[in-house]
């Protein structure tokens, strides 16, 4: 799921090219519903909806805290943690109804675990997304819906470096200088692994319906 189908397009090659399937929906996070939607149309082609991943996120421009524009931190607000909360309450009111799932969501090192000067809208709003989901995880574990976050340092993406450079080294430039510790920045490897780890589901062992055990054929949504 996105905004632009190109992107999304792109991304179902990547995962048929791995042997996987994959199906992409253009839409808004920070648009209700554009969200229901997206999860109605997941449903539909897939047959439901076991395993979200919750990765839609911008950082805004970045500058000191009183000399950020209303317009950036409003921006990254609606994307980072409006949009998360939006994909969440849709998740999971189709998980309640279905015996449960799993959701995973996109925080970051930089806000809950640690700070840099000039990105406070985007700490701000990951923090946020860290306090959402472990507050909505006690709210529904008891009803079969496990939801955790990852919260990667430094990827290797155009999000975080222009297109064509690939950070070798700890000599990023800006604000996310040092955002790993050991100079390193992730090709993205560390992070799916955590994704997965989190998104293993136990269906087939679940008890349903009188101690009955029901198999499923996993369904992931990513937002991104």
């Amino acid at each position: 799921m996105g905004p632009s189908q190109g992107e999304l397009d792109e991304t179902v090659k990547l995962i048929e090219a791995e042997g996987g399937h994959g199906s992409a929906v253009v839409a808004d996070v920070t648009r209700s519903e554009d969200v229901a939607r997206m999860v109605a149309t997941t449903v539909e082609r897939h047959g439901g909806l076991h395993i979200a991943f919750n990765n839609a996120g911008i950082g805004g421009k970045p500058g000191p805290s009183s000399e950020l524009d209303e317009a950036v931190w409003a921006a990254v607000f609606a994307v980072n943690t409006t949009g998360v909360w939006l994909s969440m309450k849709y998740e999971i009111e189709h998980m309640r109804r279905h015996g449960g799932g799993v959701i995973v969501n996109s925080a970051s090192n930089i806000g809950f675990h640690g700070r840099r000067p000039g990105m406070g809208a985007y700490a701000a709003s990951k923090g946020a997304v860290s306090i959402l989901t472990r507050t909505a995880a006690r709210e529904y574990i008891a009803e079969g819906v496990r939801i955790n976050a990852v919260s990667p340092g430094g990827t290797n993406t155009p999000h975080v470096l222009p297109a064509g450079r690939e950070h070798r080294g700890p000599g990023r430039a800006g604000p996310l200088r040092g955002a790993d510790r050991a100079g390193r920045r992730d090709p993205g490897d560390r992070q799916r692994g955590g994704v997965a780890g989190l998104g293993r589901l136990e269906l087939r062992g679940r008890p349903r319906h009188g101690g009955r055990r029901r198999r499923h054929r996993l369904t992931l949504a990513r937002t991104t």
